[in-house]
């Protein structure tokens, strides 16, 4: 294999990571192409010089589109867990509060994610919220091996409200953390325009939204060296239905399904060379009143990906 096939290979390894961190193919996925990309490293260290850094590029971003259809009916839920109520939900006011989408301090929602129907090799997470306010919270998401497990990835996100709806202002970026010390991404959100999550007038068969980011890395690769790219992240989410969903934390009725198709577009230097690494996917989500996120399904080239509401607990 030659020096410039092994560096494209290490660093498309490395954007893949990236790209599919906000997108729910962590876990066994993750350490996977980490596993490999520290092979290739391995291979290739005394071989590839580092490139220098070239300068950041931008890009201009399209307006949300949003349409109108039916209102869905009330939802009735059979679960083991109790739907948030309206006095939890009011303890903030404003353009925060989404009965689709519960923040609430000292709530941790715990969720286990899976590869294909491999359930027996599941991997769990939570999400918790802080610093809320009427306008603005934060997302912490913890990863683990399994319940118990110390920290394995922790990703923190900061999210606006508008009349719009919720933002999440930057793109969740992949980090690895300790243990993989050999690979480092610094990675900046240059330009975000859209909606993630838009207010509950919205949530009405057939009616669709826009969510689009630009994201700048620096990946740095232990005695390989720093490499610069350009992420364009581009979603589409409508409104399929209200359908019956059953995960492990219970039954609930009516929960909204969305299907998002995503385009990704990595624009990088490497070796003096400008390569471009397109991909796409798709992937379904459910959320019930008062819960939030019950389950969701990403399918891409690499494989499915699974994740199920397990429990919501108090933190401790």
């Amino acid at each position: 294999m030659s020096k410039n096939v092994r560096i494209l290979t290490v660093f498309a390894g490395v954007i893949m990571l990236f790209a599919f961190s906000g997108c729910a193919l962590l876990g066994e996925r993750a350490q996977a192409l980490v596993s490999t990309v520290s092979d290739i490293v391995d291979e290739t260290v005394t071989e590839i010089v580092p490139t220098e850094e070239p300068s950041p590029d931008t890009a201009v971003l399209a307006d949300p589109d949003d349409d109108a259809a039916e209102e869905p009916g009330e939802s009735e839920s059979t679960a083991i867990i109790d739907p948030i109520t309206d006095e939890e939900t009011n303890q903030i006011e404003g353009f925060c509060v989404h009965p689709y989408f519960p923040v609430i301090e000292g709530q941790v929602w715990q969720y286990r994610s899976y590869e294909g129907t491999n359930v027996e090799a599941a991997e769990f997470f939570e999400i918790s919220y802080t610093e809320i306010d009427s306008d603005q919270f934060t997302t912490l998401y913890r990863y683990y091996n399994h319940p118990g497990a110390d920290e394995l990835v922790l990703i923190e996100s900061e999210w606006v409200c508008t009349e719009e709806g919720l933002l999440q202002v930057d793109f969740p970026a992949f980090q690895f953390g300790d243990a993989y010390e050999s690979i480092n991404i610094d990675y900046e959100t240059i330009e975000v325009s859209g909606i993630t999550f838009p207010q509950p007038e919205q949530f009405v068969v057939g009616s669709s939204w826009d969510l689009e980011y630009v994201v700048t890395m620096l990946t740095t690769i232990e005695d390989v060296g720093t490499y610069f790219s350009t992420t364009v992240f581009k979603q589409n989410t409508e409104v399929m239905g209200f359908e019956t969903v059953e995960v492990p934390a219970g039954i609930f009725e009516d929960a909204v399904r969305l299907e998002s198709r995503v385009e990704l577009e990595v624009t990088a230097e490497v070796e003096g060379n400008t390569i471009t690494i397109p991909t796409t996917f798709t992937f379904t989500s459910w959320y019930a009143k008062g819960v939030g996120l019950l389950r969701s399904l990403t399918e891409a080239e690499l494989g499915s990906s699974v994740t199920e509401l397990v429990s919501i607990q108090t933190a401790e």
